[in-house]
């Protein structure tokens, strides 16, 4: 049986559509076929999401590529009816900073909303001195002094407070309600995160329990690598005790991450040679996982333009914080954190085989998916906090070692354009740009993976639990 591949796509934070990032990120991340006469892909709807808007695209195989199925999970319908008031727990984590506390890509959005809000102060200050702070309160009034003849400068005054106030609420709520709310568990937002979480699992169960893939890969881009992120641990809590009674297991690969892994951990600043080994024994420890009869088929999370390089202000007040919920297994690191030097809890113990001898297995830890799943991470460097992505950016400081860090440093040159590269990934699919960001994306999914599939059980196997 051929093998086959699932790409799960999670759109990133905004008013996205349905198939909007799924067609431009196909489009880019694949390479296009040999015979121009064939689609680069065909459509049927998906039988995996919740939403009846959604298509599986499906990218026919070659001679390394096994076929590849391609999912979106939309969740942008979620998220509507986001207020400006919700934001603000977003906005004071960033403006409540001193600034040589604000990460450099964001001190430009740092600065504009401190210029923002002492700008209002004033204006309101003056206002009140000139009107009085009851008729300050009351814009009709001022409005009609206004046409009047009278006050015209509290009369411009209250309209530039409106005219501002209001375009950057639309602009604040547009842009970033979707982080505010996803990361604040204030109990208006509970049921969204929860539909987000659970819809999102489903989708994940849905793909890994039909039995017709042998891998899955999750792209985050955005606000989605949170939730990619999120999604994958909680899909992790649910599998990684299962296995089967496989007669004399073999698991030198386990053996071989829990030598590479803590000694990658304490490196100070580990070469990129020295993550992709510690990625490919990550990925032998994943085929050894589903030969002892793992039903786990996510081997690569691949994070695009990621938000989570602010973790420390999103997920955390500040870095000593996070790394205590890290220390907790709250929020994974890349290798997990080792107990005693291992990432196994206990043995289980098992008779198997035809003499019926007692076997012993080490079962994976709840917190240790990221022993056996790559984690890639793409980004377009940002310069003097503005020019670049501001919003994506370096994980391995904060998610550890062996996260394998991208920046793209060549290829398009609008990745200099303000901000806009945040949103443009997936865009240019030939010549220069293919060298820079489409080649380090198809590079992190790693599609041609015929090879290391073959010898990989073909589908997932019915497993038991705990032995």
């Amino acid at each position: 049986m051929r093998s086959r591949q699932a790409v799960v796509v999670i759109h990133g934070m905004g008013e996205q559509r349905p198939l909007g990032t799924l067609r431009s990120f196909i489009s880019a991340s694949v390479p296009p076929p040999s015979d121009p006469a064939r689609p680069l892909y065909w459509s049927k709807p998906d039988a995996f999401g919740n939403e009846f808007e959604l298509r599986r695209f499906t990218v026919p195989g070659s001679r390394d590529r096994p076929v590849s199925d391609v999912f979106e999970y939309y969740w942008a319908d979620k998220m509507s009816g986001t207020k400006l008031r919700q934001l603000l727990p977003l906005a004071k984590a960033l403006l409540g900073r001193l600034p040589w506390r604000v990460p450099s890509s964001l001190i430009v959005f740092y600065v504009m909303g401190w210029v923002l809000v002492i700008t209002l102060l004033v204006l309101a200050v003056r206002l009140a001195n000139s009107l009085g702070p009851v008729a300050l309160l009351d814009g009709v009034d001022v409005l009609k002094k206004t046409a009047d003849g009278h006050s015209t400068l509290a009369g411009w005054g209250i309209l530039v407070i409106l005219m501002l106030t209001g375009s950057a609420s639309t602009f604040a709520v547009n842009n970033f309600g979707d982080v505010a709310r996803y990361l604040d568990a204030a109990p208006g937002n509970v049921g969204v995160r929860h539909a987000i979480k659970s819809d999102g699992l489903e989708m994940l169960r849905r793909i890994q329990d039909s039995g017709q893939f042998d891998r899955v890969v999750v792209v985050g881009h955005s606000l989605g690598s949170i939730i990619a992120m999120d999604l994958i641990g909680y899909l992790w809590g649910e599998e990684y005790s299962r296995h089967s009674n496989v007669d004399r297991p073999d698991q030198s690969a386990l053996q071989e991450v829990q030598r590479l892994g803590p000694a990658l951990a304490a490196m100070p600043s580990p070469s990129v040679e020295q993550v992709e080994k510690f990625q490919h024994a990550q990925r032998e420890l994943w085929r050894e996982q589903r030969r002892l009869g793992s039903p786990w088929l996510i081997t690569d999370l691949v994070s695009v333009g990621s938000p989570l390089t602010h973790a420390a202000l999103l997920l955390a007040p500040n870095s000593d914080s996070l790394h205590e919920r890290q220390e907790r297994f709250e929020i994974p690191v890349v290798p997990p954190i080792a107990d005693d030097e291992i990432y196994s809890h206990r043995s289980a113990v098992y008779e198997a085989g035809d003499e019926k001898r007692k076997n012993t297995i080490r079962v994976l830890n709840s917190s240790a998916m990221f022993a056996c799943t790559r984690w890639t991470n793409v980004w377009f460097p940002c310069r003097f906090g503005l020019f670049g992505d501001p919003f994506g950016g370096p994980l391995r400081p904060l998610f550890g070692n062996g996260v394998l860090d991208r920046p793209i440093t060549g290829g398009p040159k609008w990745r200099f354009i303000p901000v806009l590269p945040h949103v443009w990934y997936w865009r240019g699919t030939s010549g220069t740009e293919s060298q820079g960001n489409i080649a380090l994306i198809r590079a992190a999914l790693d599609l041609d993976s015929s090879e290391w599939l073959r010898d990989a059980p073909a589908r997932p196997v019915s497993p038991s639990t705990d032995g």
